[in-house]
């Protein structure tokens, strides 16, 4: 009896993969265009003290380790932390409130997590304050104004998780409560700004897989992509900043 292997996502996909290569050869995703500028922040410095905030059950510094004295993460979900082989240390907690001394950090890196953020100016707060002086924020996050992700914005949260599982067969204890309330370089700057975190680079970078699951949605997505390539980055589906921290705690808690 001849046994049906069944192919994988990207098999079934494949041929749309194609088109990307064909029709948008220029294309890298956010990782691509964000790891040279983040090595550039790890493999010339050692004994570094970093922070994961929102590290899940792994952690994306892990090529990072040897530069690393100590990687500390933290995430709300008690799972997560459970599976997370990755950090030195790993703590539950929530970012609007973090157990740590001031000043305690060379970089806190956070990636994928302020899109789930119901108070985001606390938490920028909290970033500062345990960051040291001339310590480096580094973010990686979605952007509220690209048109696929304001879709998404106002979608039903049922209809989300249904790509989430075409997408990533994603299960239920892998979904969070989305907000968007600080997926824009500006907010994220405003805020930043009162807490004397002084932005230092900034990076954008298209998506077009979002809707690879369908194909029409997808060659839909494809050409969103290349239409919104021409502009600057205003509506590009991903970005990764990088702030540092210019004056001490003291005069970043007299903000009120």
């Amino acid at each position: 009896m001849r046994i049906k292997i069944e192919q994988t996502f990207y098999e079934k996909t494949k041929n749309l993969h194609n088109l990307v290569k064909k029709y948008y050869p220029q294309y890298k995703n956010i990782y691509e265009l964000y790891i040279p500028l983040e090595e550039s922040y790890f493999r010339y410095k050692k004994n570094l003290i970093v922070l994961d905030a929102g590290c899940s059950h792994g952690s994306t510094l892990k090529n990072y380790k040897k530069h690393i004295a100590q990687l500390i993460g933290i995430d709300a979900d008690p799972n997560n932390i459970k599976k997370n082989k990755i950090c030195d240390k790993v703590i539950i907690g929530n970012l609007e409130n973090l157990p740590f001394e001031n000043e305690k950090f060379d970089i806190i890196a956070c990636q994928w997590v302020l899109e789930h953020l119901k108070n985001p100016n606390q938490v920028f707060k909290e970033f500062s304050r345990v960051l040291k002086k001339d310590g480096i924020l580094m973010i990686i996050t979605s952007n509220v104004y690209n048109p696929i992700m304001f879709i998404g914005k106002i979608l039903p949260k049922k209809f989300i998780k249904k790509i989430l599982k075409l997408l990533v067969n994603y299960s239920e204890e892998d979904y969070f409560p989305t907000y968007y309330r600080s997926n824009s370089v500006s907010k994220i700057s405003g805020m930043c700004k009162k807490y004397n975190l002084k932005k230092i680079k900034e990076i954008r970078a298209q998506y077009p897989y979002y809707f690879i699951f369908n194909k029409l949605l997808f060659i839909i997505t494809l050409l969103v992509e290349k239409i919104t390539l021409k502009n600057k980055g205003f509506f590009k589906m991903h970005f990764g900043v990088i702030y540092k921290k210019t004056k001490n705690f003291e005069v970043v808690n007299n903000v009120r």
